[in-house]
């Protein structure tokens, strides 16, 4: 191809391909995903249920919100995002460096997905899946753990969420630098093993100005819960502490103890019960002002089943009194979400079948073939030839110079003068009847006067293919005449 060719042709080619970049930016550019504002609330609470300040570097808090999309347009792939205050760091229960967890409906479907981090200065992306696409006034609730890593004096902290700050109360009212390890009332609480999302460490703290007056031991019926599966003892998991005092409780001054091992003048003891769902354990009372705190750890028995959240509970009875403790289990994180169903668009969908009925305008069209029968009666015109009859008249002149009887008339010469008006005379007309009666003769040459019409309409229809052919041959050339010329 000639190079000017080339030159004329590349801005085309560069025009096509910016034309179909652009159509191809527009139609992905609404599947970009969008950041919403749903996040209604978050707080926090300390997970051993105390309402007393954290402690830097020693207690977990839950951190749980809340989301709504009531009135506002989601769609899936749309995200908030959680951005964790410095205060404190996001805990995983499994070790991962990520934690990646689901809201679920209540048919554990996935409604919005959820992935942050483990550490300080993180946040958390959250993004609604395809349930999104035909739900709508999706309410929700979500939980991580986090840990205290930086005192702060102030009774609140911030969360930035999607670029606005929610404020958060802190229980206590701070996070304390230091630890003051104080038990004022005897307590049973449990809390996710860090590192190992499958057990639950379990505590009873006993204080002995508490326990019944006149009691020489201290004995403790433990029962687990069963639900969700359940959760089972850990075999030589148990530690008991015994404090003197409460400075010896703070400073946390005193041996682990095993079952059997001998404490004061007796023995501690700790006997599993035999259907697994508990256990018994004894020692003696030591003093009225000691502390006891006994450790233990449990298995969960289907981790599967709690893989997105669950409460497990325990209920201890010390010297016969009740005390109840319980755990929330979040597996790296967890939450719910449910929504209603779109409208089905199927029923208004529905009356568009209606416009159907713009078929029976297709019966009218049917009538048209009517003209068709119109074009019958054209033959009729055809026997109009007869008016071909008239050049037999014109024949008939010729037979005017019948002036062959004038002959008979020379054989009187002297009237000649008078003769000539015999010529003129009205006998003329009279010869006209006669040639009639020999046109019949003529008439035969009329039938085979439609065959030349006949003729003469095949040979105009032939004339046009012929010369629409020409064109097209015409055309053809110059077609190639141009292309040459271009090249």
């Amino acid at each position: 191809m000639h190079p000017r060719s080339i030159g004329r042709l590349f801005p085309l080619a560069v025009g096509l391909i910016v034309a179909g970049l652009l159509a191809a930016f527009i139609a992905i550019a609404p599947s970009y995903a969008s950041s919403v504002g749903v996040v209604t609330k978050i707080s926090l609470a300390r997970e051993d249920k105390e309402t007393t300040a954290p402690t830097v570097g020693i207690h977990v808090m839950t951190m749980s919100f809340d989301i709504d999309t009531t009135g506002k347009d989601v769609a899936p792939g749309d995200t908030f995002t959680i951005q964790i205050p410095p205060e404190l760091e996001i805990v995983s229960d499994s070790g991962s460096s990520t934690l990646n967890f689901s809201m679920l409906n209540d048919d554990k479907v996935p409604v919005v997905d959820c992935s942050v981090p483990a550490g300080e200065g993180v946040s958390m992306t959250c993004t609604f899946g395809e349930y999104a696409k035909d739900h709508h006034s999706i309410i929700g609730h979500g939980t991580v753990r986090t840990k205290a890593v930086h005192a702060t004096a102030s009774s609140t902290v911030s969360f930035p969420v999607n670029g606005t700050a929610i404020v958060v109360d802190l229980p206590g009212g701070s996070i304390s630098g230091t630890y003051e390890r104080i038990l004022r009332n005897t307590q049973k609480w449990g809390q996710p093993k860090q590192g190992d999302s499958s057990r639950i460490i379990w505590e009873i703290d006993i204080k002995g100005s508490q326990l019944p007056e006149g009691a020489t031991a201290v004995e403790i019926v433990d029962t687990f819960d069963m639900s969700s599966g359940g959760y089972s003892l850990v075999p030589g998991s148990e530690k008991l502490y015994y404090y003197n005092n409460d400075a010896e409780y703070q400073a946390e001054q005193a041996p682990a103890l095993k079952a059997g091992a001998s404490i004061g003048d007796g023995t501690f003891t700790m006997e599993a019960s035999a259907d697994g769902t508990g256990f018994t354990a004894t020692f003696p009372r030591l003093t009225n002002n000691g502390t006891y705190v006994l450790q233990y750890e449990a298995t969960i028995n289907n981790v599967a089943t709690v893989r997105n959240g669950v409460t497990f509970h325990n209920d201890a009875l010390i010297n016969a009194k009740l005390y109840t403790g319980g755990v929330d289990i979040h597996s790296d994180g967890s939450g719910d979400a449910n929504g209603d169903a779109n409208p089905t668009p199927t029923p208004s969908v529905t009356p568009t079948p209606e416009p159907t009925p713009t078929p029976e305008p297709t019966p009218s069209t049917t009538p048209t073939p009517e003209p068709t029968p119109s074009t019958t009666p054209t033959p009729e015109p055809s026997p109009t030839p007869s008016v071909t009859p008239s050049p037999t008249p014109t024949s008939t002149p010729t037979p005017t110079p019948s002036s062959t009887p004038t002959p008979s008339v020379t054989p009187t010469p002297e009237p000649t003068p008078s003769t000539t008006p015999t010529p003129s005379a009205t006998p003329t007309p009279s010869a006209p009847s006669t040639p009639s009666s020999s046109t019949p003769p003529a008439t035969p040459p009329t039938p085979p006067t439609p065959a030349p019409k006949q003729l003469a309409r095949t040979g105009a229809d032939m004339a046009g293919v012929l010369a629409g052919a020409g064109m097209l041959g015409l055309l053809g050339a110059l077609a190639v005449a141009a292309r040459r010329r271009q090249a």
